[in-house]
């Protein structure tokens, strides 16, 4: 037995040495050779992976050096310097719907605004917005605005548009270098658009607008700041949302309504609608417009006024239905078109106003 031992070793050996020849030989054979029925494909690794877009960057590996892809990301917004006098100021962020529109008091750190933000003072509250060194807007205590638009156009021109809901604003649009940027700037009220004057050039100009309601009117200021509260604290702006001028409707009842624009420099144009259709005036420096509605028929007819002038804002013609509806439901109105005398000479007082206001140009 033990003269057989070793020749059994070696065939042991032998035996280990095939099978493990046979065994490598299958390892290292091509794996489409090796696929089970049950198990996964093995995936050629030469194929591109890429990483999940979070900073707009990608890359290919496997090519001889990796290719980077920028994605462009948009322009940041503008932003327009905020502020504040006075602990009686309310704000609201970007309104996209009824639901998310509430105004809070304001933050005392906030220093700017962006375009869909909307701002309203009380009555101990004042407020400014600087949208540039030569664009400013002021607003008086008891009053409500919305930044429509606040971005540039294809042409380089910075578009300032502003839904003017209730109370006075004093704005200023001034060139004073020939590197100064162009402006587009408007202003929709209830019941009227006022906008700069379309001509070639750089135009400066300022101005007065003034929106009231009568069922406000003799109010205290307490009093009317609570009554606007009432009307406003949970619309921040927007008569027309996402093209949707049902909001406007809740405002039917608060008709008729007067706006008067001064115009203290410059040149304007004041767009409106009555019985009589759709009217354009232009303002000389230091002339006064005057605007009161009597009142609607229906509600309708003040729905189709919100669509109307919205077309006007954005350059757009009103369609002929929304001019009759509004041509047959306006149950009056009057204008009136006078001068102001003494606004501009750099004295600071009293305008011949119905509210006794002195000039906001001549009292910096």
């Amino acid at each position: 037995m033990k003269k057989f031992l070793p020749v059994l070793i070696g065939l042991l050996i032998v035996l280990l040495i095939i099978v493990g020849t046979a065994a490598g030989s299958i390892l290292l054979s091509q794996p489409s050779e090796i696929v089970d029925q049950g198990q996964p494909e093995i995936v050629d690794s030469s194929v591109s992976l890429q990483t999940v877009d979070q900073g707009g960057l990608s890359f290919a590996v496997g090519d001889e050096s990796p290719q980077l892809s920028v994605q462009l990301q948009d322009e940041p917004e503008l932003e327009a310097k905020l502020k504040v006098t006075g602990d009686d100021v309310f704000y609201c962020g970007e309104c996209t719907s009824l639901e998310t529109c509430e105004f809070s008091v304001i933050d005392a750190n906030k220093e700017s605004v962006v375009e869909g933000d909307a701002i309203r003072t009380g009555v101990d509250g004042t407020a400014s917005i600087k949208f540039s060194d030569e664009v400013d807007l002021v607003l008086s205590s008891n009053t409500q605005i919305r930044i429509l638009k606040y971005s540039s156009d294809e042409n380089g021109a910075t578009q300032i548009y502003i839904e003017q809901l209730i109370g006075e604003v004093y704005y200023n649009v001034k060139y004073s270098k020939k590197e100064s940027q162009l402006f587009d700037f408007r202003i929709i009220t209830p019941t009227a658009v006022i906008r700069q004057l379309d001509q070639e050039g750089k135009q400066a100009f300022s101005g007065v607008s003034i929106v009231e309601f009568e069922q406000f009117a003799g109010l205290s200021p307490q009093a009317l700041a609570a009554a606007i509260d009432d009307a406003f604290s949970d619309f921040c702006g927007a008569l027309c949302l996402e093209e949707d001028c049902s909001n406007c409707l809740r405002f039917a009842d608060l008709s008729p309504i007067t706006l008067q624009v001064d115009d203290l420099t410059g040149e304007l144009v004041v767009e409106y609608f009555d019985s009589s259709g759709h009217h354009q005036v232009s303002l000389l420096a230091g002339q006064s417009f005057r605007l009161i509605f009597d009142g609607f028929t229906a509600s309708d007819t003040w729905l189709a006024l919100c669509r109307a002038l919205y077309a006007i804002l954005n350059g757009e013609s009103p369609s002929p239905e929304d001019v009759t509806e509004i041509s047959q439901g306006t149950t009056g109105s009057s204008t009136s078109v006078t001068p102001i005398s003494n606004c501009g000479d750099k004295v600071c007082d009293i305008y011949d106003g119905e509210n006794k206001q002195t000039c906001p140009q001549d009292c910096k």
